[in-house]
């Protein structure tokens, strides 16, 4: 905020004088050995990731008419590339692999903050 002042001059009418607004502080980022600690400890926070295959609506009735053997339809298709979700968020797509009889994630492209892919993983066409 400005500091302003009124004085009276000898001839008797008044000036106003206007101090420059005093600098502020640099905000502390990235860039400062402090914000790269802070970054840093950042790092261990764990997130909530989530392989997502489809998603689908269905009534109550329905569900509880489920079964073993039941087979849900879900909205996505064959070789359509599956969501990974970091928080609830989608992050990147993919294929679901299989390695050492576990089933794993590959990613094919990755996702920007509204949802479009940002682009494709090095050899995908």
């Amino acid at each position: 905020m400005a500091d302003t002042r009124a004085n009276d001059n000898d001839d008797g009418a008044d000036t106003t004088q206007v101090a420059s607004p005093q600098p502020k502080a640099a905000p502390t980022g990235s860039a400062t050995p402090g914000g790269m600690g802070n970054l840093r400890r950042m790092l261990d926070v764990p997130l909530d990731m989530t392989v997502e295959l489809g998603r689908t609506q269905m009534p109550l009735s329905d569900v509880l008419r489920l079964d073993v053997g039941s087979v849900v339809t879900i909205d996505r298709l064959p070789g359509e590339p599956i969501d990974l979700l970091i928080n609830g968020r989608v992050f990147a797509r993919g294929e679901v692999v299989v390695i050492n009889e576990t089933f794993g994630f590959r990613v094919t492209e990755l996702v920007d903050a509204d949802g479009v892919a940002s682009g494709q993983m090095p050899g995908e066409g």
